[in-house]
């Protein structure tokens, strides 16, 4: 799922050579430069690797994941706000 915040673009989850994961990249449109971020979080707080999920920009650095389905197809219906997009990631 693609979001855009400013001027990056934020890449969570969805499937790479048929693996199913739980990544978060940027993209800076204005570096056009990919950089992977690396999240801050609680055990058992991080998002189970997801594909046809959504997600949206709710505050300059907050980012709201919902739902999705595993490499099994199975339906997510949890929710996570990914926080401090501009600086380090924490997910809660």
């Amino acid at each position: 799922m693609v979001t855009f915040g400013g001027e990056n673009l934020l890449v969570f989850g969805g499937t790479c050579d048929h693996v199913v994961n739980n990544d978060l990249y940027k993209y800076n449109l204005k570096a056009k430069m990919w950089t992977r971020l690396e999240p801050i979080y609680e055990e058992g707080h991080l998002p189970s690797p997801r594909e046809g999920h959504v997600s949206v920009m709710v505050a300059s650095d907050q980012m709201f994941v919902h739902g999705g389905i595993d490499e099994n197809e199975k339906c997510f219906s949890d929710c996570y706000i990914l926080t401090g997009l501009n600086n380090d990631i924490d997910f809660t």
